[in-house]
């Protein structure tokens, strides 16, 4: 049975931009896929799809994947290659040749670079302007924006971005190349890494018309596929968000190359390679869960 386990980058290089603190490393990362490549073969989900008809063919086998297609992914890379590992990157097609960057990532800049007074007043502003829910009490921007209507939430980022005086997020991208490039992404496949959808821009799937679930997903992996040259036969939706699962099953009807789709579950097994778990941890905790948290999940 295939365990299959997902991170994002090393924000420990854009703290501005880290969900998490301390922000996962490159050392972390180095130590987790030196102590996983003694027990397991790090392959990727193509590999495993391939063997997954075979008996026992996916045992003690691990797939790392990645969310988002950050330009440190190559680190990554390289970290497996010397395990003889390799990636599977999901990648956004608005992000590639860094033409965008992920909505909740720059509010994440906007909240570093404002204090909490300044934040409810863009919160007011906006909410006036594009007459959006109001909280009662004071609310972190991150957290409000979970209330935003995703056909709205890269212009309403991109005006919290600006309104907070940061100039524009074109800019920054010019400056900081978040993320990989296509002539990196051939490459990375060149070696054997293999490539997913992780949709256009990143929304929460469950919140949008078939229409935008379609243009998401369906068009997205397309696209990615004529543009690589190379079989895209996962979709990871982002933050592990399902839609309903009717229209789950329609998309991968619709798209014949499309052979799984994947959420993130609590658990480091997954039998038809559906799931994932989060492994974006310093080392020591990401033993935890590797170790210890199967046997309290089996108990309990």
């Amino acid at each position: 049975m295939c365990k299959i386990i997902y991170y994002h980058g090393l924000y420990s290089s854009f703290p501005e931009l880290s969900f998490s603190d301390p922000a996962f490393t490159r050392q972390d990362f180095a130590r987790q896929v030196e102590l996983l490549s003694r027990r397991y073969e790090l392959i990727t989900l193509n590999e495993a799809l391939e063997r997954s008809n075979e008996k026992n063919g996916l045992k003690q086998t691990l797939c790392v994947t990645t969310d988002d297609g950050l330009a440190d992914n190559l680190v990554f890379a390289e970290i497996l290659d010397r395990c003889n590992g390799k990636l599977t990157l999901f990648l956004n097609n608005n992000f590639i040749d860094n033409q965008d960057m992920m909505w909740r990532n720059k509010i994440r800049y906007v909240e570093h670079h404002t204090d909490s007074y300044r934040q409810n007043r863009l919160i007011g502003q906006l909410a006036e302007t594009y007459q959006l829910w109001v909280p009662k009490s004071s609310l972190s921007l991150l957290n409000w924006s979970r209330t935003w209507p995703m056909a709205l939430k890269d212009h309403l980022a991109d005006r919290l971005w600006e309104e907070a005086g940061l100039g524009t997020v074109r800019e920054f991208l010019e400056r900081r190349k978040l993320y990989l490039n296509w002539t990196e992404i051939k490459e990375l496949t060149r070696q054997g890494h293999a490539i997913g959808g992780h949709t256009r821009s990143h929304p929460d799937c469950s919140l949008l018309s078939w229409e935008e679930l379609k243009a998401e997903t369906v068009d997205a992996v397309g696209e990615l596929r004529q543009r690589s040259g190379e079989p895209v036969h996962f979709l990871a939706y982002p933050f592990g968000i399902r839609p309903r699962s009717a229209w789950d099953r329609r998309l991968r009807a619709e798209n014949s190359g499309l052979k799984r789709t994947m959420g993130i579950a609590p658990s480091l097994q997954s039998p038809t390679l559906e799931e994932r778990e989060d492994m974006e941890k310093s080392f020591w905790k990401s033993m935890v869960y590797l170790y210890l948290m199967p046997v309290k999940r089996a108990l309990f």
